[in-house]
């Protein structure tokens, strides 16, 4: 077998020839790319923009085709990935016409070719939009993107060259038992040759390594007590490796490796509420809407989606949901959320609208999800795989359900198709609006548009409407910022904290939903929006909040009047055995009153651990006192957290003396902060120097100084850190000292 990369490709779009660039590119990316247009992610003119897209473009390759190529009996040209209407040529003879972005297309292409150079000519016409176009619909302006006819080659353009089989999919069925589990793996081919044996190794994490064979393209594989995949939080995230081989005589005709993760999923109704149950336990789904990191689809990478979803298992998450205005990500997306436990739920991207769609339409979408769940359905983190009421009506008839659940009765047991889209009004959605840190804003702005009023600004998300209800909802709890650094601080910190009132009150209920979701939980170019990481990687307060609000052992408050109720929510599989402490506090970190006392608090489950009128102690005292609270057990703190008895602008912050210190070498460091008196929501930064912290916008309450760990990608010094490190916090704002 031969498989030949077709990466280097020209342009021609209107005035501009013979544009160079390498696969994936599009339209934009190659404008870019080539100094014609500014970057589109700080634009402050989309129409400008959207002009270079009438009457399309066109790319063009050469590509070689060598004796060996044409000598094979079976010749393939395989598109990964085309944005979106596009006519498809090989030395100037049409291939195809295509009008799906979420399709792979394979082309059978041998008569085509010649001997030597060939030319692979595509043609894309502007997109617009429509019910029955298959393209992102984010691309359109929805979501907070802008409306950008973007177009072009997205995913990778391969030759494939073979004389009897290549395997195109293996899949694998898992059926367990107390005890074990057993594989039916089942591999399907493209071509034919009868006399083909395949061999399938899998190899556990432990490194123990089982065989089986194939008949009729099936085989079987038992494995005795198992090490399965659980989400974050709940286990270990085990992966096996599966290698099949397959030979025609005795040469190598093929291989196909891929990872798994033995595992089980289903979701169970009881008296109206759902549940998601992984490996039989419960798991209450805690995560954020995910969209591709960018606007321009050819500057996603797997460096890039990997930081964001590491970023989401930091911040405590167990699941990730795919909105559909999106698109179907890449296979490195979910081999991250393979390895980080992040439990996915893929809404497929189809407008739920009436509409009458045409039996071409549906054949359309239904060869799209067959595409896009064969290469998805083996992945242990596809949990879910969820619709609305127009895919479900894709599937009305009896004949297209059955055909579609004999296509995936591989992955029962798997995946759940949720193809109506019962789940997504289970699911509490929370988030609040606020600016991108102040690092992302000196990135996409000038000094002259650096205020909300400004067209750019405007553009990205600050218009009037959004702007008051952002404003006035943060300056009712907060104090007023002065410039625009203090405004993103306080507009983070706002939205950070109504997350957090919002989330914690969920996860008290006696009778909680399926789940939350952070509505988005990145962007796709900089703007307003609550997401938690935003466009370049900056890391707002939520992103910190949500690794406490989040933890799988949680302590929160419920206040009414002066009462206070302390619950612990306790997500794990396991009961949670630990110490729980509280202590009223004035501004100065000195304690009024302390208690503490050992609790259990049962696997999935609430724990009204105290419940406590604290009048006598507070009265009068609003302004100037706050609560400590926290549950740890013998191996760390699980939980801890600080309550005011006011809003965060009448509380009587006195003015802190830092002391600050810094150690380390070279790219990993601590940094130790203490204060002479209460300070709430400290935000360490570093001006000009790229640092990652595993903790910030974090209080200081007297207790043990807090420690950060600080990396950076790059070789520093304790000097340069000191000199460009920066402090501030609630207690800093508003002072003109």
């Amino acid at each position: 077998m031969v498989r030949q990369e077709i990466k280097k490709f020209h342009m021609d779009c209107r005035e501009h020839k013979g544009l160079e660039c390498i696969a994936p590119c599009t339209l934009y990316s190659v404008l870019f790319e080539h100094g014609i247009i500014s970057d589109p992610s700080k634009s402050d003119d989309v129409a400008m923009l959207a002009r270079h897209a009438i009457g399309g473009c066109e790319f063009y390759a050469e590509f070689e085709v060598t004796p060996l190529i044409l000598s094979m009996k079976n010749v393939y040209l395989r598109f990964s990935g085309l944005d979106t209407l596009c006519r498809i040529e090989i030395n100037d003879r049409e291939v195809a016409i295509t009008d799906n972005m979420h399709r792979t297309y394979d082309f059978d292409v041998k008569a085509k070719l010649s001997l030597g150079m060939n030319i692979l000519k595509l043609t894309f016409s502007k997109p617009e939009r429509n019910l029955y176009l298959r393209r992102s619909y984010g691309a359109f302006g929805m979501y907070g993107s802008p409306d950008l006819p973007d177009m072009g080659i997205f995913r990778g353009v391969e030759l494939i060259a073979f004389n009897h089989k290549i395997i195109s999919d293996v899949r694998v069925k898992q059926s367990h038992t107390e005890k074990s589990v057993r594989l039916d793996i089942k591999i399907n081919t493209v071509g034919y040759d009868e006399l083909s044996r395949a061999v399938a190794t899998l190899t556990s994490p432990a490194g123990n390594v089982y065989f089986c064979g194939f008949v009729g393209g099936e085989g079987s594989i038992t494995v005795a007590d198992p090490n399965l995949w659980w989400p974050n939080g709940l286990g270990m995230q085990n992966l096996y490796k599966l290698n099949v081989n397959l030979y025609s005589e005795s040469d190598l005709e093929d291989t196909y490796e891929m990872k798994i993760g033995m595992r089980t999923v289903s979701m169970v109704t009881e008296d109206e509420k759902l549940t998601l149950y992984v490996n039989g336990s419960p798991m209450f789904v805690m995560g954020g809407e995910y969209m591709p990191e960018d606007i321009l689809l050819p500057r996603l990478s797997e460096e890039r989606t990997r930081a964001l979803l590491e970023n989401a298992k930091q911040a405590n998450f167990n699941s990730i949901f795919i909105h559909g205005s999106g698109y179907y990500p890449e296979k490195y997306f979910f081999d991250a959320c393979d390895e980080l436990g992040l439990a996915v739920w893929a809404e497929i991207p189809l407008e739920d609208v009436h509409a009458d769609d045409t039996e071409t339409f549906s054949e359309n979408v239904k060869a799209e999800l067959i595409d896009n769940l064969t290469r998805m359905a083996h992945h242990p983190s596809l949990a879910v795989v969820v619709g609305n009421e127009r895919v479900a009506g894709l599937f009305a008839s009896s004949d297209d359900a059955k055909s579609f659940a004999d296509r995936f009765s591989d992955f029962e047991g798997m995946n759940v198709f949720d193809l109506s889209g019962e789940c997504k009004r289970h699911f509490t959605v929370i988030g609040h609006d606020s600016l991108p840190t102040y690092d992302t804003v000196l990135r996409f702005t000038e000094p002259e548009s650096r205020n909300l009023g400004s067209r750019l600004f405007e553009l990205h998300g600050a218009d009037g409407k959004s702007v008051i209800d952002m404003l006035s909802g943060a300056y009712e709890e907060h104090p007023y910022a002065n410039g625009m650094r203090e405004l993103s601080y306080v507009m983070g910190i706002h939205s950070a904290e109504a997350s957090k009132r919002e989330v914690e009150a969920v996860r008290r209920e006696s009778c909680k939903p399926l789940g939350i979701l952070m509505r988005r939980m990145n962007d796709v170019w900089p703007s307003l929006s609550p997401s938690a990481v935003d466009y370049y990687g900056g890391r707002k307060p939520l992103h910190y909040y949500e690794r406490e609000f989040f933890s799988p052992v949680r302590i929160s408050v419920s206040q009414k009047g002066t009462r206070v109720k302390f619950i612990v929510s306790n997500d794990m599989r396991q009961d949670y055995v630990g110490i729980f402490a509280y202590a009223i506090m004035d501004n100065k970190n000195r304690p009024l009153f302390r208690d503490s006392f050992p609790i259990r608090a049962r696997a999935s489950s609430n724990l009204e651990v105290h419940n406590v009128d604290l009048g006598s102690v507070i009265s009068g005292h609003e302004n100037e006192y706050y609560l400590l609270y926290s549950v740890s057990d013998k191996s760390n703190e699980a939980s801890i957290g600080t309550h005011l008895f006011t809003k965060n602008k009448r509380f009587a912050f006195c003015k802190p003396d830092y002391t600050i210190d810094v150690i380390g070498n070279g790219m990993e460091y601590t940094v130790t902060v203490s204060a002479d008196c209460f300070v709430k929501g400290v935000e360490i930064s570093f001006e000009g120097e790229e640092a990652h912290l595993d903790k910030n916008y974090f209080d200081i309450t007297g207790r043990a100084p807090v420690r950060i760990r600080l990396t950076t990608p790059r070789m520093t010094t304790v000097e340069k850190l000191k000199r460009v490190m920066r402090i501030c916090s609630l207690c800093d704002l508003g002072r003109e000292d």
